[in-house]
Parts: C-alpha cells; structure tokens; sequence
C-alpha cells in the first residue's frame, strides 16, 4: 500500500465522519427550530395571565 493510497483511505474517512457530524448537527439545529416556535406560539405573558384571570373571575 503505497503512502497516496493510504492517505486518500484516511481522508475518505475523515470526510465521511464529518458528513455524518454535520447531518446530526442539522437534525438537532432543526429540532430546535421547532422547539422554539412552539415556545413562541404556546407562551403567554404575565400581565396577559392576569387579565384573563380578571376576566374569568369577574
């Protein structure tokens, strides 16, 4: 095995691996994303809590 081979074997693994990194990074970024936009969407401020607490209990 001549030292090129090796090298383009060891570079073809490295490449490899930080493809898989890279996808798994994406994936998590993504599921993030949508964490974050359900906060957004299912939060309710304080002062909005207390006036609907008002109105309910008026």
């Amino acid at each position: 095995m001549s030292l090129d081979l090796a090298f383009n074997i060891a570079l073809s693994l490295l490449s490899a691996l930080g493809g898989l990194w890279l996808k798994s990074v994406s994936e998590e970024l993504r599921r993030l994303q949508y964490e974050l936009t359900q906060v957004r969407q299912d939060y309710q401020r304080r002062e909005d809590a207390q006036r609907d607490l008002q109105l309910m209990t008026a």
